[in-house]
């Protein structure tokens, strides 16, 4: 005999984590990973496909997409699962689940690589509470190739109205050939789901446009929208964004400020931030930003350390200089490992809860509405997924995956304790150089196990060895360690209570092991089950009767009151036929009780009929109304005289020098004439002689602020016009309208040239569309086809018929209506009886010409 023992150092190590469930009658919780999703994949976000919420009929829902499915699973508060169904995913692409205050709703998208401007390329689908889809909204075209590109979705509703702001890679660039990048954002009304907005172009115009938009978010303070994006272009930086118009509204265009909270540092579209963007909340006083960032200085490397931030800016205050920049963590470069991407968890009006994962832990605080940060930073066990964090019966709930069914956590704000519900852990023990069995044990995470002892079989039930146990060496020995959980695994027994007629039923589940009970799965009361109605009063005309009803369950009476009959008259007898001016009376009686009662009969209405006289150039019009019946008339509805309305006159008798002119114009509606003296025009040139063609139009341009001369006494008719001059004529001509464009499209037209505005407004209307799209050629010579097509353009365009008489001026020819139309008014009477010379050069006093006579109609 010898003495043996063994001195064995245990280690436990974690392992894997994996979730429990209810058992063989509930269904398995659908494996998936999600630990650690919301971190962002590279330099972008992805939609978030993870979400918790409340139950309907249950303590909580978990809504996943899987890839092929959208699993919908309910658990209790326990996080045993109770359901599980399937829903459908209705396009290649998933962009976001949203529950809203009645429905729930789910984005998909799918791709438009044609540009197509009628293709669906988000749709927005409506379902229930309890998950019976209704109807859904589409977006088509929406400058979008691929919509949910390069970054999220969040969804926020107020009123009828459901906000939705993503990202999409947009159409092809015609300046470069690229398809770039940005956020997007549209609105649909919930009642008729019809997509009431959008902002899908490039613009800086609408609500906080951000290109290479990689993350966004949506929040509401009350009814102002707010928008978080991380722009890494235009600008580069994390923006927020206020809209100028009030949620609930069905458009959000317009007017939105925006604030630089967190510049970038680094190139524009570099791509490489080294930050993510965590989450959007409002307080009573201020909007706050969060996530994690490298130093954003200078020397910062994107690959660096991050840390913690929270950005405030006063909402009375919407500026950048007003805004700060905290940071919550310290971490330096030296460090293995920085912070996480935090999420945001609004707890009250002003108290928030802010969660990351650092240094292979959970870590969390409290922030007040400020943004500044309550007491000390905690530190947990625990992980984050792209599972946003709820607020469920005033705790914080969110789960995670790791290749298994979902481990819920559970964080109390008042306390900061930290909760694992239904996780497990393999635990793997190191005898330190001996031999132990089993290797590898499961246990409830959280839970503690104490060491029972080392025993000779693998039940624990022979002998336990100790240092002092004596034993017999004739083999090989193989000790067993036994451990005693504690506490232990709650094994539930279910016990339904039914509901009854006024008390709602539900599931007690008691422990086996140690009496602990919870109440679940709560059914509804039956209400009661009414018998036939037992008459106990008849009603009458006036007073109400009674009957009783008894449940057929319970026995319970139930008195009910019967509405009196009311009186039930006869098609009554008219005593007095009404006339056009005085009423009539209708004698009633009630068929049961044998009341009376009078009615009057209201007076006929005049049978009117009505004789409208319209207003002349000079007289008022009227309308007649006269009764058919006994003659009665009145007159109303006076309308004004309508005016002449003149055209723009001729001028019949052309000034001299020395002697004035007549224009005589006529009104368009009664031919009325009238005329006007026009002139004298004295003649300043020298080398404009009366008896040329071009002598009236000469001085009408002159007079008419058309034109002026090379000198103040010559004005070179037969000098050849530049396209600048006679963009400005034109221009002049029509009264120097105003351009509505600051923005010139052609570089050889700068703002010092006195044809710069003229150009401009001829841009714009039409009348030009420059020697090609980014030059006018202001000196070019104008041809005389190129005059008539300005006059004709400036015109609108009018459509042309009738014979061509020219037979220099053929159909294919920019120039064809324009001189076909230039003749048939009598501006041009072409070089002769059947020669335009279009390509001929214009001279000044061809211009003038031209333009008088356009003027004259």
């Amino acid at each position: 005999m010898r003495h043996f023992f063994a001195f064995f150092i245990l280690a436990a190590v974690l392992c894997g984590l994996t979730s429990g469930h209810a058992g063989a009658s509930s269904p398995a919780p659908v494996v998936t990973d999600n630990a650690g999703d919301h971190n962002y994949e590279g330099n972008t976000a992805r939609p978030v496909r993870s979400y918790l919420m409340a139950g309907n009929g249950s303590f909580m829902t978990r809504v996943e997409y899987t890839g092929d499915r959208i699993t919908v699973e309910s658990y209790n508060e326990t996080g045993q699962i109770l359901s599980q169904q399937d829903l459908a995913v209705e396009l290649p692409l998933f962009g976001g689940f949203y529950s809203g205050d009645q429905y729930n709703f789910f984005v998909f998208g799918q791709e438009n690589p044609e540009e197509d401007d009628g293709r669906e390329v988000i749709r927005v689908v409506r379902y229930t509470k309890d998950w019976r889809r209704l109807d859904d909204a589409r977006l088509t075209g929406a400058n979008t190739v691929t919509p949910f590109h390069a970054g999220s979705l969040c969804m926020v509703q107020c009123g009828d109205m459901l906000y939705i702001r993503t990202s999409h890679k947009m159409y092809q660039n015609p300046s470069d050939g690229l398809n770039h990048q940005a956020n997007l954002t549209f609105c649909v009304q919930i009642s008729t789901m019809e997509v009431t907005d959008r902002h899908t172009a490039v613009s800086r115009f609408g609500f906080g446009y951000v290109s290479h938009s990689f993350n966004q978010f949506l929040a509401l303070r009350g009814t102002t929208l707010l928008a978080a994006d991380h722009g890494d272009a235009y600008p580069r930086a994390v923006v927020l964004s206020r809209c100028a118009r009030p949620g609930g509204e069905k458009t959000f265009s317009g007017y939105a400020d925006m604030v630089e909270v967190l510049p970038i540092s680094g190139e524009t579209g570099d791509n490489r931030t080294g930050l993510s963007l965590g989450g959007l909340a409002a307080t009573s006083s201020a909007y706050l930003v969060a996530g994690c960032s490298v130093a954003q200085n200078e020397e910062s490397a994107f690959g660096g350390v991050r840390n913690i931030f929270v950005t405030s800016t006063p909402a009375q205050n919407f500026t950048q200089s007003a805004t700060e920049l905290r940071w919550i963590t310290s971490f330096e470069d030296s460090q293995p490992a920085g912070a996480s991407n935090p999420y945001l968890v609004k707890l009250g009006e002003d108290r928030l809860l802010l969660l990351w994962e650092a240094q292979e832990e959970l870590q969390f605080g409290f922030l007040d509405g400020s943004g500044k940060l309550v007491g000390n930073i905690y530190h947990g066990s625990g992980r984050l997924s792209d599972c946003q964090p709820v607020i469920l019966e005033g705790s914080v709930w969110w789960y995670c995956t790791a290749k298994s069914g979902p481990v819920f956590y559970r964080l109390d704000p008042k306390t900061g304790g930290l909760e694992c519900l239904n996780g497990s852990v393999s635990v793997t023990l190191d005898p330190n150089g001996g031999t132990v069995s089993p290797s590898i044990v499961s246990v409830t995470y959280g839970a503690s196990y104490g060491f029972a002892g080392w025993y000779l079989d693998q039940g624990g039930t022979k002998l336990r060895v100790t240092e002092d146990t004596q034993v017999t060496i004739g083999r090989d020995h193989t000790l067993y360690a036994q451990w005693t959980p504690a506490p232990h695994t709650h094994d539930y027994k279910a016990d339904v209570t039914p509901p009854s007629c006024t008390e709602e039923g539900y599931t007690t589940y008691t422990c086996t092991f140690c009496g602990h009970s919870y109440r679940d799965t709560y059914t509804p009361a039956l209400g009661h089950s009414l018998g036939p109605a037992v008459c106990k009063q008849e009603p009458t005309c006036t007073d109400p009767g009674l009957q009783e009803r008894a449940c057929i369950r319970c026995g319970h009476s139930q008195p009910e009151t019967i509405a009196p009959l009311g009186h039930a008259y006869d098609q009554g007898i008219v005593a007095q036929e009404p006339t056009c001016t005085s009423p009539g009376t209708t004698v009633y009686t009630c068929t049961r009780c044998g009341i009376r009662e009078t009615q009057a009969i209201s007076p006929l209405p005049h049978q009117y009929g009505e004789l409208v006289t319209p207003p002349t150039c000079t007289e008022e019009g009227y309308t007649t109304h006269t009764c058919s019946v006994c003659g009665n008339s009145y007159v109303d509805c006076y309308v004004n005289p309508r005016g002449h309305s003149w055209d723009k006159g001729r001028v019949t008798t052309p000034p001299t020098p020395a002697k004035p002119g007549v224009k005589t114009y006529v009104c368009t509606r009664c031919n009325e004439n009238r005329t006007e003296s026009i002139g004298p025009w004295p003649n300043p040139f020298v080398d404009v002689e009366e008896g040329r063609y071009y002598y009236t139009p000469v001085l009408w341009a002159v007079y008419a602020g058309v034109a002026s001369g090379i000198d103040r006494t010559h004005f070179m008719p037969e000098q050849t016009c530049t396209r600048g001059q006679v963009v400005t004529f034109l221009w002049r001509a029509k009264g120097c309208p105003a351009p509505e464009s600051a923005q010139c499209p052609f570089l050889d037209v700068t703002p010092k040239r006195y044809y710069y505005d003229a150009v401009l407004w001829a841009a714009e209307q039409g009348i030009t569309a420059g020697v090609d799209a980014t030059h006018f050629n202001p000196e070019g010579v104008v041809t005389r086809g190129q005059l008539v097509t300005f006059l004709w353009r400036a015109g609108g365009c009018p459509a042309v018929s009738g014979r061509n008489p020219f037979v220099d001026v053929t159909q294919d020819r920019f120039y064809y209506d324009a001189v076909l139309w230039a003749a048939a008014r009598g501006i041009t009477l072409g070089i002769d009886a059947t020669h335009f010379m279009p390509n001929r050069s214009c001279t000044r006093g061809q211009v003038a010409t031209f333009l008088f006579r356009e003027s004259e109609g």
